[in-house]
């Protein structure tokens, strides 16, 4: 009789929660606390169990990862799915180009007083070649261009888990933004006089990790790549909340 892993058994219990948040039988909240656990869950695995297979190199690296890779793509299908049904609840996650002037009116005085005051832009040049990057904050890369010279600057998301998600005000119906996306709208704002060709949000998925300056511009160059990194270690890649593509980045 075949031994089952025990990291490929807990892979299979997960994509049961996942099947839970795929069950249209479920209340579109239900499906919503399913899709989060098994997207912390799998998170969870990555630092406590997956660079264990990595380091050792063993013959389950390569299967664990499909089934990982595989999962998130789930989630993210799954996720964009649920954004749907909350629509039907007259709960919504629009772009922040369809706001009326009321509500962009009150993002950017939330920007102002709440996110500007705990923003610290990391400029990466030859002075500040490695930057610490902490487990599990999620950041802001970002291309800029100043009078034909080309650099990358590192935000740190300053909120968390569910202050992540904003409300905005509006009389029919529920509107929720994140604070990723109201800071890519004021970008501008805070790298004055700069261009800012591209952004990108990036979770590390490890223990302490650095980022040299030469990575970021690799990511950029490789930016409609699957399968890129910034280094030797796994990024969880989110291009954007609704419609976004949950990645692992390997190099």
């Amino acid at each position: 009789m075949k031994t089952i892993h025990r990291d490929t058994s807990w892979l299979s219990y997960n994509r049961r929660v996942i099947q839970e948040s795929e069950d249209k039988s479920n209340s579109a909240g239900e499906r919503l606390k399913f899709i989060s656990i098994a997207i912390n869950n799998l998170k969870s695995f990555l630092k406590e169990r997956y660079f264990f297979h990595l380091n050792s190199k063993n013959e389950l690296t390569d299967e664990l990862f499909k089934k990982i890779k595989k999962q998130f793509s789930k989630c993210d299908k799954i996720f964009g799915e649920i954004l749907e049904e909350l629509k039907e609840h007259k709960i919504y996650f629009p772009n922040i180009s369809e706001l009326d002037d009321k509500q962009w009116k009150y993002l950017s005085e939330w920007y102002r007083v709440k996110l500007k005051p705990k923003i610290h832009p990391v400029f990466l040049n030859r002075e500040n070649d490695f930057i610490a990057l902490e487990n599990g904050k999620i950041y802001l890369l970002a291309q800029l261009i100043y009078h034909h010279e080309e650099g990358n600057a590192l935000i740190e998301i300053p909120f968390t888990g569910t202050e992540r998600f904003i409300e905005i005000p509006s009389a029919a119906s529920r509107v929720f933004t994140t604070v990723d996306e109201i800071m890519k709208q004021f970008l501008a704002d805070v790298f004055r006089g700069h261009a800012i060709p591209k952004t990108g949000l990036f979770e590390v998925i490890s223990g302490t990790e650095f980022i040299h300056q030469d990575e970021a511009k690799e990511y950029f160059d490789q930016w409609n790549e699957d399968l890129k990194s910034l280094s030797e270690r796994f990024l969880l890649v989110e291009n954007g909340m609704t419609g976004s593509t949950l990645k692992i980045v390997l190099k």
